[in-house]
């Protein structure tokens, strides 16, 4: 061997022995390198040899070559464990007074399914497992539009599930979806690979390091990684990867952009909202937000640690992180005013002045009800997201009234009693009433039972729904009847329909109500905010806050295109707001005539006194004299 390739392997094999020992020493004290604080706020450089999911170190040579593993190559200095208990990666994460958020939703317009879901205890929806949705399928279903981790890593307890484990392999959290400033950092390609089930692929081909061709998903339980092509599946190609040319140094090390100062656009990602009524005219027509626009990043009021429990920034909020309480709107515009030292102005936050605004207003609203996303319309718009709708990714629908259907603003009175903007989804699904609880039952079960029903080449179609008319409703009752001992039902438009002596009743229920999840963004600046005009901004007999029409949604042709007032939301009594409303019609002609009146009471009450002046003058001169 000549001297130089000796000299390399040497260089090599110290180098990565020099880091071992660095990081054993971290691990030894209880903390590891990239974890603890130096309190230099610059970012620190990360050349780093990459691991594969064996912990073998990857030159980009072997065979057959590995995609890198987050846990084993930020995890040589990152505390995996706990970043992995993080709010994006751990979806059963609760929190003391947690309040809704936008849950996934399972969508099938031939069923009329439109159904809300979260492992996590928020009023309205169910259980991945309710629709028979293990943590298998759930990773695989959505999560493409999450950063990995959670049900990605579970080990499944079907044994067919598992078996597909050794194939596509586990679904890490993918650190490089947030942290990553390169410029090929590809969320796309992320949801591409997901689909495909090559999960143990996800950060590398992602990551813009590397290309990942291939799919586990079209590979037999038996596939290994060692084995060739199966000749009798020409079509099926395995996945593999391939690391792009001179990424590597001489000793196997790879320059990555890594900042814990983490971008918009990543963010963006995941969590941007497409106003289809106001976009249709072009997206550039749209504000961004006021923080952003004066140079704020996402991650300034949606912090977190180490444990990555990234703060939501309302009121109440329960947290493990001490800066849950000072990452409000009232923590940066207004501070703590018993604290020693001043607590407003973060960020450059200007103090609010609400100048002539009854304290009212702050009792039974929320700053974001007047500042945050658009101003009322006369009826609720509809929305898509990034979440629900897969926004950015490949062949993604761009159909504006693709499922599922989200509307927006809904200004309505949520748990802790105040009004605030909301998003809301109208909840339909088929199932079974069991005590004072619904049995909801998965789209394809209905499907399997009800096909010739639902698939009548008669049917119409509307705004994404296939539209069920009452004798289909029926139908479709009945044949679920004959597969259970309990009442079926099909919840929709925000009734619970069953058959009553061979008729169709609908009953209110709470498993039937729609849906809603508070929003703050984007932020208006006070000169866009509701009441900047006065109070008929709201008080008026045509206010959109108030009376604008919520659009009932729902493939059942007895609620379809109805509509609700806003009003029913706010649990406000309609009756009493439009007389108040309508007193402001008439508040100027009464602000006039109450002044001119305290004037000729004013001139009234002064020549009285002035009168008096002068003849208690006159009395007391007519004494002098």
């Amino acid at each position: 061997m000549p001297l130089r390739k000796i000299i390399v392997a040497i260089c090599v094999w110290m180098a990565i022995v020099c880091w071992s020992v660095t990081v054993d020493s971290y691990a030894a004290s209880g903390r590891l390198l990239g974890d603890e604080n130096s309190g230099s706020r610059a970012t620190a450089v990360h050349l780093i040899p990459l691991y594969d999911d064996s912990n073998n170190l990857i030159t980009g040579e072997e065979k057959p070559v590995m995609p890198f593993s987050t846990r084993y190559t930020c995890g040589k200095c990152h505390d995996y464990n706990e970043i992995s208990t993080g709010w994006h990666f751990n979806p059963f994460a609760q929190r003391q007074g947690e309040r809704n958020g936008e849950p996934w939703i399972v969508a099938d317009p031939l069923t009329g399914t439109e159904v809300p879901l979260s492992y996590r205890d928020w009023l309205g929806t169910f259980k991945p497992e309710q629709a028979d949705i293990s943590t298998w399928k759930f990773a695989g279903t959505f999560g493409a539009m999450t950063p990995g981790g959670g049900c990605g890593e579970l080990v499944p307890s079907d044994p067919n599930e598992l078996i597909r484990t050794f194939v596509s392999g586990k679904f890490e959290i993918n650190c490089f979806a947030c942290h990553n400033l390169s410029a090929g950092q590809d969320h796309a390609e992320h949801f591409a690979q997901v689909v495909r089930q090559n999960f143990r692929w996800v950060a590398a081909a992602s990551s813009g390091l590397a290309e990942v061709s291939g799919s586990a998903k079209n590979m037999p339980n038996t596939f290994d990684l060692e084995m060739p092509r199966l000749p009798d599946s020409p079509d099926a190609v395995p996945p593999s990867i391939r690391y792009k040319k001179d990424i590597f140094d001489s000793g196997h090390r790879v320059m990555l952009n890594i900042s814990n100062k983490i971008p918009n656009q990543r963010c963006y990602a995941c969590h941007s909202t497409k106003d289809t009524q106001r976009q249709a005219k072009g997206a550039w027509l749209v504000d961004e937000d006021v923080h952003i626009a004066a140079g704020m990043k996402c991650v300034d009021c949606h912090s977190e640690g180490l444990n990555h429990a990234t703060i939501r920034g309302y009121v109440g909020e329960g947290s493990s992180s001490p800066l849950a309480a000072v990452t409000t709107c009232e923590s940066c515009h207004i501070g703590n005013t018993v604290s020693p030292q001043p607590q407003n102005g973060r960020f450059a936050a200007p103090e609010p002045r609400h100048a002539g605004i009854p304290l009212v207003h702050f009792e039974k609203l929320t700053c974001t009800a007047c500042h945050s996303g658009p101003w009322p319309n006369a009826a609720a718009g509809r929305i898509k997201t990034s979440m629900t709708h897969r926004l950015g990714t490949h062949n993604a629908n761009l159909a504006d009234d693709s499922l599922p259907h989200l509307v927006w603003p809904i200004f309505a009175r949520n748990g802790d009693g105040k009004i605030a903007p909301n998003k809301m989804l109208w909840p339909a699904y088929w199932g079974f009433l069991k005590d004072k609880d619904i049995v909801m039952l998965n789209p394809q079960r209905v499907y399997d039972v009800a096909e010739t029903i639902l698939t009548d080449p008669n049917l119409k179609q509307s705004d994404g729904w296939t539209i069920l008319g009452e004798d289909r409703v029926m139908g479709v009752l009945k044949v679920l009847a004959q597969t259970s001992s309990l009442e079926p039902v099909y919840v929709a438009g925000g009734k619970v329909h069953r058959i009553v002596n061979d008729k169709i009743v609908s009953d209110d229920h709470r498993l039937a109500q729609p849906y809603a999840w508070q929003f703050a963004h984007d932020i208006r600046p006070a000169a866009q905010s509701l009441g900047v005009r006065g109070c008929s901004d709201c008080h008026s007999v045509d206010s959109a806050f108030l009376f604008a029409e919520t659009p009932i949604d729902s493939s059942f042709n007895a609620d379809h295109k109805k509509s609700v007032k806003m009003i029913e939301f706010q649990k406000l009594n309609p009756d009493y707001e439009q007389a108040f409303a309508f007193s402001f019609v008439f508040r100027p002609w009464l602000k006039i005539t109450a002044l001119a009146s305290s004037a000729v009471i004013g001139a009234i009450l002064l020549f009285s006194f002035l009168t008096a002046v002068g003849v208690v003058l006159k009395k007391l001169g007519g004494n002098k004299g």
